[in-house]
């Protein structure tokens, strides 16, 4: 899940790493990413499917 959080960090060009690492978890077990922060969601655009924006 290492790999993956890094790859995601860097292709989604996140500042951040543990946003990448709940993303890369949430692929792992095949879930839903629920999240409120609008700045994380947009970041990701259409790369990430699963995330979901609280308050949508």
């Amino acid at each position: 899940m290492d790999e993956r959080t890094w790859e995601l960090a860097k292709q989604c060009k996140l500042p951040a790493c543990y946003d990448a690492a709940y993303l890369a978890l949430a692929e792992l077990v095949e879930a839903e990413l629920w999240t409120a922060d609008r700045r994380f969601a947009t970041a990701l655009g259409k790369k990430a499917r699963r995330v979901r924006l609280i308050g949508r």
